[in-house]
Order: structure tokens, then sequence, then C-alpha cells
């Protein structure tokens, strides 16, 4: 099983990548960037269909910005904010669709 480490501390799930990523983007935004690009160097390195690390912070954003939509519009706006993301399908607005 993959496991992304950062700051010694070992993530296996997505969940828990998404809500340290959450965390930090409610405490320290530089902190929660600097996450975020050791999660696109994770992807980058463990994910076989993935070549480039343009093409690592492709999904991670799209990771990001899907996961985001189950969460209060509140939450949404911070994680797409502070991870330039959105809903890979409804965009920057998953909540106009209600």
């Amino acid at each position: 099983m993959a496991r992304m480490i950062y700051k010694d501390v070992v993530f296996t799930f997505f969940n828990q990548i998404f809500d340290e990523g959450l965390q930090l983007a409610k405490t320290d935004k530089k902190e929660a960037l600097e996450f975020f690009k050791a999660y696109i160097q994770y992807i980058y390195e463990d994910a076989e269909d993935i070549d480039s690390l343009e093409a690592a912070e492709e999904r991670a954003k799209r990771n990001f910005g899907y996961w985001a939509g189950y969460c209060s519009p509140e939450v949404c706006k911070l994680i797409y904010d502070t991870f330039d993301c959105e809903h890979p399908v409804f965009g920057k607005d998953p909540y106009s669709f209600y």
C-alpha cells in the first residue's frame, strides 16, 4: 500500500491527506501549500500513469476539488481558494446546482 509521508507523519488514505490539508488551510496557508507540494510529489512518484509534475498537480487539484464538494460551502471555498482547485465536474461553485 502506498503511503505519503510529510514531516514524519504517515498518510495512508486520501481522507487523511485531505483532512491535513484542510487543517493547514485553516491555520497556516504557507504550510498548507508546502503540504500540497509534497502531495503533488507523492502522486508523481507513486502513480504509474503520471509522467510529469504538471500532470501530478492536475490530479492533486482534481482530488482536492472533488473531495471538497462533499464539505460545507465554507470549507469548499477555503479549499478551492487555498489550493487553486475546483470540482472536476461542477467547477468552482458545486452548490449552485442545488
